[in-house]
């Protein structure tokens, strides 16, 4: 063999190797091994905060959660851990998987005593609430452990809390505290008599 021709050769697989080197080096894969290396892709980090758009299955089931968890702050339509049935002294509360809701609470005020409305009735032995709202809730805030709901009044029996209006109501553990209508229990704080017998 020549000696020039040798040493293209030895030049050629020099570039050779050191191309496929430098290629391997570059290519990367995102399944469990490639050659006998594990290979990860790094998932960007997010800046911005964290969004919850999950919602609850059951319509008017019980809560879905007790405390909404760690300290980070998410914005939401979607219900969440509203969702479900609350109760306390002479007043319940129901939100559905979908943000729609309805409360229905004593007044403590029989129409046979003040017929303008919200009046509870008596019939037979039974006592029918008078006061009644229904509403859908428009954003979800969680932080610090605690969520709130700002829901917006669909329709209401009481002249104090008007259709159209902005209402809102905090979740902290187990407890619904709503300003103007006192609180609500879901079934474990119930039991513990926290909102009323």
């Amino acid at each position: 063999m020549l000696p020039e021709a040798g040493t293209r050769l030895v030049t050629l697989l020099i570039s050779f190797g050191l191309a496929a080197g430098v290629s391997s080096c570059t290519t990367s894969t995102s399944g469990p091994t490639a050659g006998g290396h594990t290979s990860a892709t790094p998932s960007p980090i997010s800046t911005q905060p964290e969004v919850s758009s999950s919602s609850s299955g059951s319509t008017a089931a019980s809560p879905a959660a007790s405390s909404p968890s760690g300290g980070a702050t998410s914005v939401s339509t979607e219900p969440g851990i509203f969702a479900g049935s609350w109760t306390g002294h002479g007043r319940a509360l129901v939100v559905k998987a979908d943000g729609s809701g309805a409360v229905t609470y004593r007044v403590y005020v029989f129409c046979s005593q003040n017929q303008a409305p919200p009046c509870d009735q008596v019939k037979g032995n039974v006592i029918l609430s008078g006061g009644h709202l229904t509403f859908h809730i428009a954003q979800v805030l969680t932080a610090n452990r605690m969520s709130t709901a700002s829901a917006i009044v669909d329709t209401s029996s009481d002249p104090k809390i008007r259709p159209g209006s902005d209402q809102r109501f905090v979740l902290q553990g187990d407890v619904i505290t709503w300003g103007l209508l006192g609180t609500f229990c879901d079934a474990k704080a119930s039991a513990n008599g926290t909102c009323g017998a």
